[in-house]
């Protein structure tokens, strides 16, 4: 064998040496790759399970602890045990604790309505059509409601009356709790609508322009992306009642929930009266020192 050919030899050893250096590194790599992305899975999954099983625990001894009160429970100890439920997992998706008391809002809205909600949400599966139909609906009431108020007279307000009109029907059709809840949510579209036809008196062909666009927009999200006809089709009572409701559960969900909500009304009640405190000191001190002044 000569040395040209021993060379040849040589090299293409050494090619497929290389070749294969090369691929077992890439083998290496995508291997790595996939132990780190499964790590990462199974991490979370744990971690979820974890707060699952830490969660179920804390409430089974809440549960203990109401069901037996010859225990002498202690409502410390209740608001301690309620502070270990973790309420927002580390991917920042809720946790089963935060979906449930959701779950039980809804149900103290009345048996019927919960029908309803359930009937209303099988047109609206779609995450675009939903989307559309969230910030149509706002629009929706918001400016039915200033087109209503130009009806009004001196002694007869037509919006206010329609207004009362819908939380009557919620407390007879719902219950009790379904009635605050969206005299609560309806009423501060109501103001809001009324704050715009006093800045805006000549409101009528754009309110009305908007009002045609928001009804425009949720038919376009049935047949474009919905690919279905609209709920009012089959019942438009049922879709005037129930939208509004179901507009303001999704719009307390994107609040953070009933827990979320809660906490942050408790805390700007907290931050209204440490200012409420503040200024009737200053005013107080205020008098003294006038009272002070006076008799110098």
């Amino acid at each position: 064998m000569s040395e040209a050919t021993n060379d040849g030899f040589k090299d293409d050893v050494y090619n497929k040496n290389d070749d294969e250096i090369s691929t077992s590194s890439d083998d290496t790599e995508n291997t790595t790759e996939l132990s780190v992305e499964n790590t990462t899975e199974l991490s979370v999954e744990n971690t979820t399970e974890n707060l699952a099983l830490k969660m179920a625990e804390t409430l089974n001894k809440v549960d203990e602890m109401l069901k037996y009160p010859e225990k002498s429970v202690d409502l410390k100890d209740l608001k301690d045990l309620m502070k270990d439920i973790p309420f927002f997992v580390p991917t920042g998706i809720y946790t089963p604790l935060n979906e449930m008391t959701m779950e039980v809002f809804k149900q103290t809205l009345g048996e019927k309505v919960v029908k309803d909600l359930n009937n209303y949400e099988k047109y609206h599966q779609n995450k675009a059509n939903k989307q559309i139909h969230y910030m149509a609906l706002i629009s929706n009431i918001f400016y039915t409601m200033a087109l209503l108020s130009v009806f009004n007279t001196t002694f007869i307000k037509v919006d206010f009356i329609v207004f009362l009109f819908y939380i009557l029907y919620y407390k007879l059709y719902g219950s009790d709790c379904c009635a605050v809840f969206m005299a609560g949510f309806l009423g501060n579209i109501y103001t809001s609508s009324k704050i715009y036809t006093l800045m805006l008196p000549n409101h009528f062909w754009y309110s009305l322009l908007m009002v045609s666009c928001s009804w425009f927009s949720q038919f376009y999200g049935h047949i474009i992306y919905e690919k279905n006809s609209p709920a009012l089709t089959t019942s438009l009572t049922q879709s005037l009642t129930i939208a509004p409701v179901h507009l303001a559960i999704e719009s307390l969900e994107k609040m953070g929930g009933v827990i979320a909500v809660a906490e942050g009304f408790l805390e700007s009640q907290i931050y209204v009266a440490k200012k409420i405190d503040m200024v009737s000191t200053w005013y107080r001190n205020r008098n003294r020192k006038k009272q002070k002044n006076k008799k110098v």
